[in-house]
């Protein structure tokens, strides 16, 4: 890897850790591969999307986050239960450019934030993200950030919903590069290969969650994040 592009992750790597979350590498032994390896199989053995009947005593984000490492398949949360083929729509990506598509990620935990954040209750804005920083040295680190509008977060606007396993097949990234966000887009419809119900306990960072001014700029937001869920002075 060239010195400049070592340089820029490895600044990407503090700068980031600095403002936002991150989780330890995933911890898989032999018993742990098995009994994930087995899941994943019985769920798609038919192929028609059905409800993955999680039996495990580990964590789902930690079955998510072993699919989407060992597996070719994508994420999309959803409070929706019953979505038999995905459908593109008309919105935004990270970089603020319109298109219409499915969106996915290639995230193990954050699309849980999508399926447990109740849409029919929720207003206002929502700033969220996984920013992964590949150095080619070893596994991505991955950094996280979540806030939402300020009264909505006294409110707990949290639900049960489901995740939905996808071929990655026809989605391209919308960003690329050593310091990337981890969002896919397909312009295509997308059938699910199986999904999974989670609730609001199977997020890692619910605790996490910032509650943000509508006034303020997103660098703020990010600027505050941390301090915000320590409750210090902003």
């Amino acid at each position: 890897m060239p010195v400049l592009t070592w340089l820029k992750t490895r600044s990407a790597s503090i700068v980031l850790g600095h403002l936002f979350l991150s989780l330890p590498e995933l911890e898989l032994d032999e018993l742990k591969a098995r009994a994930f390896e087995q899941v994943f199989q019985s769920a798609v053995r038919d192929g028609v999307g059905e409800p993955i009947d999680y039996r495990c005593d580990y964590p789902k984000a930690d079955f998510l986050r072993y699919l989407v490492s060992h597996k070719d398949v994508l994420l999309h949360g959803s409070n929706s239960m019953a979505i038999e083929t995905l459908l593109p729509r008309r919105q935004i990506d990270f970089d603020g450019r319109p298109m219409t598509a499915v969106f996915a990620s290639g995230d193990g935990v954050w699309p849980i934030f999508f399926a447990v954040l109740d849409d029919d209750r929720f207003r206002g804005s929502m700033r969220n993200g996984c920013f992964v920083v590949a150095d080619g040295k070893g596994p991505d680190r991955r950094f996280y950030f979540f806030s939402i509008n300020r009264e909505m977060l006294h409110q707990h606007p949290w639900t049960d919903g489901m995740i939905y396993v996808l071929p990655r097949k026809p989605f391209r990234q919308t960003s690329r590069g050593a310091v990337r966000f981890d969002e896919w887009a397909s312009e295509e419809p997308v059938q699910p290969l199986a999904k999974l119900p989670v609730s609001p306990a199977d997020f890692p960072f619910l605790p996490n969650i910032a509650g943000h001014d509508e006034k303020e700029s997103i660098y703020v937001s990010w600027l505050r994040y941390k301090r915000r869920q320590r409750g210090l002075p902003q």
